[in-house]
């Protein structure tokens, strides 16, 4: 059975935890604290950097925290969120349609504690029944690890016409921080060795070294950084897609606690006291997490985002982080420099209506299609890519 509680009160205490329990009050997130510290790995799922968001979401969105238990302790803690959004379906980057849906989302490293299949499968056959209500369209599962256990009984408990066929896959990169700069460039090709070196001597020398990066990571630097990243942020087809830095109050807000936690690094090459490129991330456990980067497109043939993420890696060396997590979505600069990946898929449960049921099939119709052009188009689908992107970034025509 799934409990939904919407006010805090006393019969909700540790002790009596021994069966599904969601809470949409984010009081009750305080009895589960000592559990989720010592289970959480990722920033995103840190129990004050989530109360610090559904805070400033608390007008379109209610939290939804899940915890399965037995013998008076919980085993299993999910984080989500429910809110009212657009959700587009997709070919490549042409929206088909973009319905507006109640959207359950459990969010990147939301998934605390013992993992079995026991408990999985009880809380998804909790979840099919709010599903089955109607008051929930859709559970987004976000950035599922491919090679898992949770993947495998996610992938297999939904009915066939709601269930992906294909799903889409995601290659995450992560790097391995060594003890010195000169283990990165012996990773590299000697032939991209020589090309960096020389790009970024032409870039002091094309602007008589008027260059400069700065690492923003103080809470009286926020108002500044946010309007230095949004002149390149409005320039990128990131924009043009509306993923990536946004010039919002929640992002402000969400620096703001970084900086306050000691988390935040952000980075900002300057050519001619003009920001050039970005690479804003968090540094949690150990490892530095990206955020956002971009850079300005005017500035393509130097190559400026590799030149300030070599410019990163060696102050994190210094600070001994230990690892770089290149973040979500695949990209040629992150197998370059990554030594570590992994695939992952966001997993879509549709409710079991008519319109759930058109809108799995449109979805996966899209996916097979986009697949099916790549294929089709070998090589020539990357070009394409290229000129969708050019096409997407604001101004251009």
């Amino acid at each position: 059975m799934i409990y939904l509680i919407d006010k805090i009160n006393t019969t909700y205490e540790k002790k009596e935890i021994s069966d599904i329990q969601v809470a949409q009050n984010l009081r009750v997130a305080e009895y589960l604290r000592e559990f989720w510290e010592a289970n959480q790995w990722h920033p995103n799922a840190d129990i004050d950097f989530y109360l610090n968001i559904m805070n400033s979401r608390k007008e379109k969105a209610k939290s939804f925290i899940l915890s399965l238990g037995s013998n008076g302790q919980p085993e299993t803690v999910w984080i989500g969120r429910i809110e009212e959004k657009e959700v587009p379906i997709k070919l490549a980057y042409h929206t088909i349609t973009k319905p507006r849906l109640n959207v359950l989302t459990f969010i990147y490293g939301g998934f605390l504690g013992c993992q079995s299949r026991h408990n999985i499968e009880k809380i998804l056959n909790a979840l099919k029944h709010l599903l089955k209500s109607k008051s929930i369209d859709v559970i987004v599962f976000q950035h599922i690890l491919k090679d898992s256990l949770l993947f495998e009984i996610l992938h297999s408990h939904r009915p066939i016409l709601l269930r992906d066929f294909f799903p889409e896959t995601f290659m995450h990169w992560k790097m391995t921080i060594p003890s010195g700069m000169e283990a990165i460039y012996n990773k590299l090709p000697a032939k991209r060795r020589q090309e960096i070196r020389r790009q970024t001597r032409k870039l002091y020398k094309d602007f008589n070294d008027k260059i400069r990066i700065e690492c923003y990571a103080k809470s009286r630097e926020i108002d500044r950084l946010m309007i230095e990243v949004e002149e390149i942020a409005s320039k990128s087809y990131q924009r043009g897609i509306g993923v990536g830095f946004q010039n919002d109050a929640e992002t402000r807000n969400r620096l703001l606690f970084l900086a306050e936690k000691g988390w935040l690094r952000a980075f900002v090459l300057y050519v001619k006291d003009e920001p050039c490129a970005f690479n804003v991330g968090t540094v949690y456990h150990q490892q530095f997490i990206g955020n956002f980067a971009s850079f300005d497109r005017d500035f393509d043939k130097y190559t400026p985002g590799t030149i300030l993420l070599l410019h990163v890696i060696e102050l994190l060396i210094k600070e001994n982080v230990q690892s770089l997590d290149f973040g979500f979505g695949d990209a040629f600069y992150k197998s370059r420099f990554g030594d570590d990946s992994w695939e992952e898929s966001v997993v879509y449960f549709f409710s079991p209506t008519f319109k759930g049921m058109i809108l799995s099939i449109l979805r996966n119709s899209t996916i097979i299609l986009s697949r099916l052009m790549i294929k089709v188009l070998g090589n020539f689908a990357y070009k394409i890519k290229k000129y969708w992107r050019k096409k997407l970034i604001p101004g251009t025509s």
